[in-house]
């Protein structure tokens, strides 16, 4: 798809992760 959808992801180890879908 042409644009890409991007959300900050919290885990249960407090790490933050990008996570995103094109």
């Amino acid at each position: 798809m042409g644009w890409s959808l991007c959300f900050w992801h919290v885990s249960v180890r407090m790490t933050h992760d990008v996570v995103c879908y094109y």
